[in-house]
């Protein structure tokens, strides 16, 4: 019965001890890992191209419009950061990123006016086009505050952050070419028609993010968290020239919205004081 009695109460200091792993005010830095899937975007992008295309019905259009569904894989996200805590409150500073590969599918193509672009039912030439984009990065520097909620070794928390992001969309490429399928065709040199243009496509925008955790206090001043966040950043916007144009030092802009994402990722926290 005694063994007991002492077993037990070891048993209790050593929660309490773990209990009281963050109950004092101290610095911390912390690391977290996780998966990240992101909602699916919307690319919209425009310019002032005011040639007739020998597979269109020619128009007085100063422009065309155009639209992409564009959809993320699964990422892995990393982040760092470094904070003061007062018991149950703390804030941070953080730095995260994530990269996810893309795939893009077009929508639409109108004039810039938004009325339809016509294509003519038969033609002499064929008009074969590509166009990808290969991965997404997000690289977010933000500051945060978090609440813990109760006491004891598995602590609820809830939190919210605001800070600025670095957009990134690698390896975008498109190209429109013009082929004959006659012996003759009235246009001779079709090359002039042609269109390329590569790159990648940046912004810096303004992001939000909330967050909820479950941590699980350990000894030695060592917490070790589960969060999910779902956060939100500014559309990407970026304005870049062709490789190759019917029109010398044309520019097109390209637009990317509905940038959100969800990250569940394992968080470890070390207290600088113990």
């Amino acid at each position: 019965m005694r063994r007991i009695v002492i077993l037990t109460l070891v048993g209790c200091a050593g929660m309490a001890t773990a209990a009281t792993a963050q109950d004092e005010d101290e610095w911390y830095i912390e690391t977290t890992v996780g998966a990240a899937w992101s909602a699916t975007m919307d690319q919209q992008g425009h310019n002032s191209d005011h040639i007739c295309y020998p597979t269109y019905v020619c128009s007085s259009s100063n422009g065309y419009r155009w639209s992409y569904t564009v959809d993320a894989e699964r990422a892995t996200s990393f982040g760092v950061a470094v904070g003061y805590a007062w018991q149950t409150v703390s804030v941070d500073v953080s730095a995260s990123e994530h990269t996810a590969n893309l795939t893009q599918e077009f929508r639409t193509i109108t004039n810039l006016d938004g009325a339809p672009v016509e294509v003519l039912e038969t033609s002499d030439y064929a008009n074969p086009t590509l166009n990808m984009v290969g991965a997404f990065t997000n690289r977010t520097f933000a500051v945060n505050a978090t609440y813990r909620i109760g006491s004891g070794t598995i602590r609820p928390y809830v939190g919210a952050g605001i800070g600025v992001s670095m957009l990134k969309v690698g390896d975008s490429f498109f190209q429109s070419q013009y082929y004959c399928l006659q012996e003759l065709c009235e246009l001779a040199d079709l090359s002039t028609y042609n269109v390329r243009q590569t790159g990648d496509m940046t912004d810096t925008v303004f992001s939000q993010r909330v967050f909820v955790g479950l941590d699980r206090a350990f000894r030695d001043g060592l917490l070790i968290s589960l969060r999910l966040t779902g956060g939100h950043a500014g559309g990407l916007e970026y304005e870049g020239p062709y490789d190759e144009h019917p029109v010398p030092h044309l520019t097109s802009t390209s637009e990317f919205g509905n940038i959100n994402h969800l990250t569940l990722s394992l968080r470890l926290r070390y207290l600088l004081g113990r």
